[in-house]
Parts: structure tokens; C-alpha cells; sequence
């Protein structure tokens, strides 16, 4: 029996599209720091608010993604988005106060929270249900692609040309964006208008409670891997461990090189075959991290959070999309992606003062602890559940 076909030119022009939104949120999440510093003479917390601003906006407009979806054209919104995304860098790099740059991140960020719900939502209709799971891994590394790229491109520019070269990477490519964006079939991913007489509680207008739970595994367990992007660096300077960014670049590959396994994996035999074996690596990865003392330990580690926080995302992602109607996966898509947002917002935060009492190692097997116990807690909750894509 010949398989349905996965890599569509739409599928693929929406990957590519989601890859320049990561690629020009991460760049600028990379940068924006050095420049707000440098250029308003702010202190290093004010200067990170430009990233936690950001992610608000983002956090803010999830639960109304899936409404806007519904009463707008999906096109229109989309392109509208990624216009937003061609501006603002080159509003960021002409502020004329530190308050006007953060309205601007803000936007930014709400822009970000509908168009990357929009892609996904877009790309994963359109996936054939018997590939759903092997699709929706794929276009996970999109996302992955973006968030890998975007930071080295960012420093390495900023570095060598100064933040002007940052604006114009961040231009060209969402312009790029917006130009594929135009070919990009939307009709697929647009929802059902609410029916006469529907008597659907009012917060399934903003959330999918089908995929409540699948973003809170998301959320916990972003929290842990925002605690490596946001202290990896103190936490190889006190070690005296170089190379750090290396890890990512690791973490990247082990990831890519898990794809074309992880997903047909759950297509045959359910999600948990996935996701409670990259749930545990998670766990242990951050139980290693903490001990490092050396670059072997630290790459072993990197591999590991490739492996098991890589491929939680791309099999909670399924798991929130085949737990609704194909016309409410938008909203399921928003669900998912705000607890993604949330634990990645807020992470950092929580975890600060853990990192004060017991150091960045400490931090580390703190949160290798939590997600051990997430783990325990997914298995007894999942246990006999398989889910099955709904049309």
C-alpha cells in the first residue's frame, strides 16, 4: 500500500516560513539585551526585559490566537504578522527611549504568539492522519532550527558589524517570510464557525481543554530547559568548563538525528513509546548536567536534552492536536504552545531564587527532580490511554 504523501510543497513552504519566525525571534532574543544596555545605559535586568516583554506579549495573545483564527482570514492574518516582523527590527534599532523599544517588543511579541500559531495550525492540517505523528516531528524541527540558529547568527553578527547588521538579518529574512507566506494555502487550518444555539462553556473560546494537559507537560518541562538557556553560561564559568555553546549545537544535531525514528514510532505504536522515554532522558540529562565537571559531561548531557526534551515537544504537540477535531487543532495548537510559552516566561524567574540557596548545579538537579516526578506523574495519568487522530 503506497504511504500518504507527507512533504507537500504547502507543508514544506509553512515549514520554511516557521523556521525565519523562530530564526528572527531568537536573533533578536539573543541581541536585543547588549543593544538595550549599551544604548539606553540600562542595567542588565532592564536590559533582559526586552526578552521577558517578549515572551508576555506572546503569553498574552495565545488564548485569543484561536478566536482571531475564527472571525479573520487566516491569510490575512498571517501576512499581517509577519509584515510585523519585517518593521520591527528596524523600529527596534531607530527607538528613541527604552519605554518605546519595550511597547515595540511587546507587539512584536503578540505578533509572534498568532503567527507561530497559525503555521503550526496550518502545516498540521494539512498532515494525512496516519503520518500525523511522523509530520508534526518534522515541523517540530522547524521550530528547532529557528531557536538553534537564530542566537549563533545574532551574536556572531552583533559582534563583528554592530546591531545594524542584527536589524537587517531579522528584515530580510521575515520579508523572505512574508513572500512565501503569499503561496501558502491557509484554507485547511481555518475553524468552524460556532453554531446556533452552541452551548460550549466560554473558555473554550480562548483554551482547548483537550490539550490542557499536554501544555502543562510542556510547561514544567520548559521550565527546565529555559534554566539551561538562561544559566548555562554561569554554570560553565563556575565549573571552568569551555566551550559551552557547544551545547546547543549538539542538542541541535541529537534532535535531527532522532526525527526520522521518534515520529513513525508514535504513528505505529502511541505517543507514550515516545514521550515517556524522552521524559526520563530529560530528567537524567538535567541530573548530569548538574555533576558536570568537563566538556565530555556537558556534551553527554547536551545529547540527552536533545533526545528527551526535543522530542517531548514535537510528541506533546501531537498529542494536543489528536485530542480535538480537526477544526479546533488551531486552538489546540494555541493551547500547547502557551504552556510552552509560560514555562519558558516564567522558568527563569521561579527558579531564581533555587539558584541563590543551592548555585546553578543545584538549580539543576532541582528541576532534574521535577521532571523525574512529571514523568512518574504522565505514566500513571496516560496508562492504558491511546489516542487516535480525530477528522
Amino acid at each position: 500500500m503506497q504511504r500518504e504523501r507527507l512533504w507537500t510543497k504547502n507543508f514544506i513552504l509553512t515549514a520554511l516560513v516557521n523556521v525565519m519566525v523562530f530564526f528572527n525571534a531568537h536573533l533578536l532574543l539573543s541581541t536585543l539585551a547588549i543593544f538595550a544596555i549599551t544604548r539606553f545605559a540600562v542595567g542588565d535586568a532592564a536590559g533582559g526585559a526586552s526578552a521577558s516583554i517578549f515572551v508576555i506579549g506572546a503569553l498574552v495573545i495565545r488564548p485569543l490566537a484561536g478566536q482571531l483564527m475564527a472571525r479573520l482570514p487566516i491569510k490575512t492574518l498571517l501576512l499581517g504578522c509577519l509584515a510585523v516582523f519585517v518593521v520591527t527590527p528596524v523600529l527596534l534599532g531607530w527607538s528613541p527611549s527604552y519605554p518605546v523599544l519595550l511597547i515595540e517588543r511587546f507587539v512584536h511579541g503578540l505578533a509572534f504568539g498568532v503567527g507561530s500559531t497559525i503555521t503550526s495550525a496550518v502545516a498540521v492540517a494539512g498532515l494525512p492522519v496516519t503520518r500525523l505523528a511522523e509530520g508534526t516531528s518534522w515541523y517540530a524541527t522547524s521550530t528547532m532550527l529557528g531557536v538553534a540558529l537564530g542566537p549563533v547568527a545574532g551574536l556572531a553578527l552583533i559582534n563583528a558589524f554592530q546591531f545594524q547588521a542584527v536589524i537587517i538579518a531579522a528584515s530580510v529574512t521575515s520579508a523572505f517570510a512574508l513572500v512565501l507566506a503569499l503561496i501558502v494555502n491557509t484554507d485547511a487550518a481555518k475553524p468552524k464557525p460556532p453554531s446556533a444555539g452552541n452551548n460550549e462553556h466560554w473558555i473554550t473560546k480562548f483554551i482547548s481543554p483537550e490539550a490542557v494537559p499536554a501544555a502543562l507537560v510542556g510547561m514544567i518541562a520548559s521550565a527546565g530547559y529555559a534554566s539551561i538557556v538562561t544559566y548555562l553560561g554561569l554554570f560553565a564559568d563556575e565549573r571552568q568548563i569551555a566551550g559551552a555553546s557547544i551545547f546547543f549545537l549538539v542538542y541541535g544535531a541529537s534532535v535531527l538525528a532522532s526525527r526520522p525514528f521518534t515520529g513513525p514510532l508514535m504513528d505505529r505504536k502511541g505517543f507514550s513509546i515516545v514521550m515517556v522515554p524522552a521524559l526520563g532522558l530529560f530528567a537524567l540529562s538535567l541530573v548530569l548536567l548538574s555533576a558536570a565537571t568537563n566538556f565530555g559531561m556537558l556534551l553527554a548531557a547536551a545529547l540527552g536534552v536533545g533526545l528527551g526534551y526535543g522530542n517531548m515537544l514535537s510528541a506533546g504537540q501531537t498529542i494536543a492536536v489528536t485530542s480535538v477535531p480537526k477544526h479546533r487543532i488551531g486552538m489546540a495548537t494555541a493551547t500547547f504552545f502557551l504552556g510552552i510559552d509560560a514555562g519558558i516566561g516564567l522558568g527563569p524567574i521561579l527558579l531564581g531564587p533555587v539558584v541563590l540557596q543551592f548555585g546553578t548545579g543545584g538549580m539543576y538537579f532541582f528541576m532534574g527532580m521535577v521532571v523525574a516526578v512529571l514523568t512518574l506523574v504522565y505514566i500513571w495519568v496516560s496508562r492504558g490511554q491511546q489516542r487516535t487522530p480525530r477528522g
